[in-house]
């Protein structure tokens, strides 16, 4: 490129100004404003004297050429930069970014940078621009760095490394899947990046641990990039990268040079050694797929899981073939549906009478949840479960249940309907939150609610991996009279010998050990072996997944005074349920039939 410097007037000429565009050409000198200009064909760029000014040389110091420019701004913002010139002399696109300027002396500073592309006779031949000061100095990456960044930068861009970030991602994928849809060209290829183990590195030292380690992996990542690719920080361990169209061969091999730009980092800290991998999804924005924006992220995310899946440090391709990568989406699509559910009030409290089999005690219920779809159907827990508790959902979940059943409480549900208790289920990311049971005896609390009349339910499976964590929860709801109820005992079978450390209040067998109960010889052995036990222990039985009378003829010699399933009762919303107990039996007789 030419190196020789032009002057204002110069510049001005080549510009095409008029006069008032020549006023902001005297302007520069006593503003932070700069003007430049690149000659397509003669691939020559020439700098105003306030271009000179913003990046702290003079015309004897630098030489201007396209590549030096961008070597003056921050590895983030030279990929922008480096892409938009690309985009103006290719494509004839103009450009308006927040870039992070550094000068030779080591001042990092916000610039404005914008380019307009000129064409003629159908091509472009030079693109036009500005660049404006609109940051103070700053040392370094900390959290000043919210304030040096304009609301539209700080809008598209990371705060942390200065990278684009989601909003800025989804804005141009939208561009390029249109411009697919409408060319049929192939549009290049998303790779979807998640750290592995960086759950560790933030737990061992602290978020400002992981910051540090972002900050240390953005370079190594950026210097990985093949020509014209671009890193994107999507989320807090997950970034992005695009590329250009190019065969799946070379695709894959961009993905294999990130995974080893990062493979082997470790964090250190307190004499610990975390080692912190890469996984990597890639998803071609062509049109042999679904070409929305939304369904190419969830695929990108889709295949980086089943990556991590299947160990890690390695890339996915997206297959709709692939029966692993379907499942992954499947409950991508239903963590999605139920985010937008708890936005939209769409969880429904449904309930199932636990009777007893006396008729000695009015009957108590089960919670049970149901999320009902915007077309009005009714969708149960079986099938968007697995999603919310591999996307950490459950106890949001759990504070929306907690919500609606005091609710129902303060309408004076006890008042209206025959009803010894309501019993809620707690998932174990709940019940193992300390800030969670705060929230919960908060509102119990302030309910009002007498404890005897609202008790909750703690899986055996989910409950031993974090005993002690368990315990205290159990200990606090106690202390404050709240009954604690085990439920689905016999699915680990491995807590006789823990009985006795989590003070529960009694517990309910699992249905698996009730299925054909008058068939199975172990299991009847098993059942009356935990019977035995509660009767001990002065614990509370409950015997879930009583489908039928023979099931409940082979309970009775047992003494099980509770039960519960579909022989006496079928889930149905709360309220209904409820009512519906009013003219329930008092009592079970030998030849109830099934429901």
């Amino acid at each position: 490129m030419s190196s020789k410097p032009t002057s204002n007037r110069t510049l001005a000429e080549l510009f095409g100004l008029n006069e008032s565009l020549l006023a902001l050409d005297v302007l520069e000198r006593s503003t932070r404003v700069g003007l430049w200009i690149h000659d397509a064909d003669a691939d020559d760029l020439s700098w105003s004297a306030g271009t000179y000014g913003i990046h702290g040389v003079s015309p004897e110091q630098f030489k201007p050429t396209v590549d030096g420019m961008i070597a003056f701004y921050a590895p983030a913002s030279r990929q922008l930069l480096m892409q938009a010139m690309e985009q103006a002399v290719n494509a004839g696109r103009n450009w308006n970014l927040d870039l992070e300027l550094m000068q030779p002396d080591g001042t990092r500073k916000w610039v404005q940078v914008v380019g307009q592309a000129q064409q003629t006779d159908g091509r472009v031949s030079r693109v036009i621009g500005g660049v404006i000061d609109i940051g103070a100095t700053r040392d370094g990456p900390d959290e000043s760095r919210q304030r040096l960044v304009p609301s539209d930068g700080l809008q598209y861009h990371d705060p942390l490394t200065g990278l684009p970030n989601r909003q800025w991602l989804e804005k141009e994928l939208t561009v390029r899947l249109e411009q697919t849809a409408r060319d049929g060209r192939r549009g290049g290829w998303l790779l979807y990046l998640g750290l592995d183990r960086f759950k560790w590195v933030n737990e061992s030292g602290g978020y400002g641990a992981g910051d540090h380690l972002i900050l240390e992996l953005v370079p190594r990542l950026t210097k990985a990039l093949q020509p014209g690719g671009l890193l994107i920080r999507f989320s807090a361990s997950k970034f992005a990268v695009l590329i250009a169209a190019q065969p799946v061969a070379i695709a894959l091999q961009q993905a294999q040079a990130l995974i080893a730009a990062v493979d082997s980092s470790r964090f250190k800290n307190d004499g610990r050694s975390i080692t912190v991998g890469l996984s990597v999804g890639a998803v071609g924005l062509d049109t042999a797929g679904p070409a929305d924006l939304k369904t190419v992220l969830r695929q990108a995310e889709a295949c980086c899981r089943v990556a991590k899946l299947r160990g890690g440090g390695r890339v996915t391709l997206y297959s709709s073939e692939d029966a692993q990568l379907a499942e992954a989406e499947h409950d991508l699509i239903w963590s999605e549906e139920v985010q937008l559910a708890l936005d939209e009030n769409r969880f429904r409290l449904y309930a199932q009478r636990i009777v007893c089999i006396d008729g000695q005690a009015p009957p108590g219920y089960e919670i049970l949840i149901r999320l009902q779809m915007c077309g009005g159907e009714v969708v149960p827990p079986d099938v968007f479960f697995p999603a919310m508790r591999r996307y950490g959902l459950m106890t949001l979940l759990d504070c929306r249940v907690i919500e609606l059943v005091l609710e129902q409480l303060r309408n004076g549900l006890f008042q209206h309907y025959p009803c010894s208790y309501i019993a809620v289920n707690l998932s174990a990311p709940s019940y193992c939150d300390e800030i969670f049971v705060d929230f919960l005896l908060s509102a119990l609390l302030s309910s009002g609610v007498a404890p005897e009349k609202l008790r909750f339910e703690i899986t055996e499976s989910e409950a031993l991996p974090d005993l002690k964590t368990a315990q205290a929860t159990v200990r606090r709801l106690n202390s404050h009279g709240f009954r604690v109820m085990l439920d689905d005992f016999g699915n680990g079978f491995t807590t006789f010998s823990d009985l006795r450390h989590l003070n529960i209040g009694g517990l309910k067998i699992d249905n698996s050990y009730t299925h054909r109960l008058d068939r199975d010889p172990f299991n009847q052995a098993v059942v009356a072996c935990i019977c035995d036990l509660c009767a001990r222990l002065q614990l509370e039985l409950i015997v879930e997944g009583v489908e039928d009378q023979a099931t409940l003829d082979v309970l009775r010699p047992f003494n099980v005074r509770y039960a519960q399933g579909w022989l006496f009762h079928r889930p149905e919303p709360l309220l209904q349920a409820l009512a519906g107990g009013v003219n329930a039996p008092a009592s079970v007789s030998s030849t109830a039939s099934k429901a």
